[in-house]
Order: C-alpha cells, then structure tokens, then sequence
C-alpha cells in the first residue's frame, strides 16, 4: 500500500510542476496582451481625435459652403465688386 501512495505522490508533484510552468507562462502571455490593449486604446483615442476634428471641419465646410450658396452672400459678394455701391 505505501508503494502506491509514493507512486500517488510523485504523480502529483510532477503535475504541480507542470501546472507551475503553464502559469508562469500564461503570466507572461497575460502581460503581453495587457500592453497590447493599452496600445490599441491609445490608437483608438487618437483615432476618436481625429474623427472629431475631421468632423468638426467637415461641418464648417457645410456652414460655408451654405454661406457661398446663399442669396444674401450673392449679393454681399456683388457689393464688395462694385466698391461698396
């Protein structure tokens, strides 16, 4: 009976040792990937910059080009020609 608990044991052990390692490198894996996730939210937030100022810019162009199409701009424009007749 002792020689199947020694046995048990040792089986044990190696498995412990195993499951040691296989930690140790999800660890590593686990600290690699959070450093991708930081660096994939900073790109993102960039990205949300950008777009916020692409569409900041693209709502002025509407607002002037609004402006230039109008009728009152029209004649504002013919004015400004003729010397501010």
């Amino acid at each position: 009976m002792r020689e199947n608990r020694e046995l048990n044991i040792d089986e044990v052990l190696t498995e412990l040792y195993h499951l040691r390692e296989e930690n140790q490198s999800l660890k590593i894996d686990n600290d690699f990937l959070q450093r991708q996730n930081k660096a994939c939210k900073l790109r993102c937030s960039d990205y949300c910059l950008q777009i916020q100022k692409l569409e900041d810019e693209i709502a002025d162009l509407r607002f002037t080009k609004g402006f230039l199409s109008s009728e009152e701009a029209g004649k504002m424009f013919a004015k400004s020609l003729l010397g501010g007749a």
